[in-house]
């Protein structure tokens, strides 16, 4: 029998978090990312979830922050500094 509209024994009524259908909750099944689905609409977890990411270094090799700034004021320079 199609969909969740007969009598089963311990079971109710269930929606399909993808396609909206209606089934019973013992012919239901769940997901990796927790969705409760009809079988047709399960799917395995894709294998690259599981492979190892290589790293992304976004490190300066060499950081050089900008020094503070220094004000001079008339008179800290002379003609013999120079």
């Amino acid at each position: 029998m199609a969909g969740g509209t007969y009598y089963a024994k311990g079971q109710h009524n269930v929606i399909c978090d993808r396609s909206g259908y209606k089934l019973k909750s013992g012919d239901a099944v769940t997901t990796w990312d927790g969705l409760v689905v009809q079988p047709e609409d399960w799917e395995p977890r894709h294998p690259l979830d599981f492979s190892a990411k290589p790293r992304d270094r976004q490190t300066v090799e060499n950081p050089r922050p900008r020094p503070a700034d220094i004000f001079l004021e008339y008179g800290d320079v002379t003609a013999d500094d120079l």
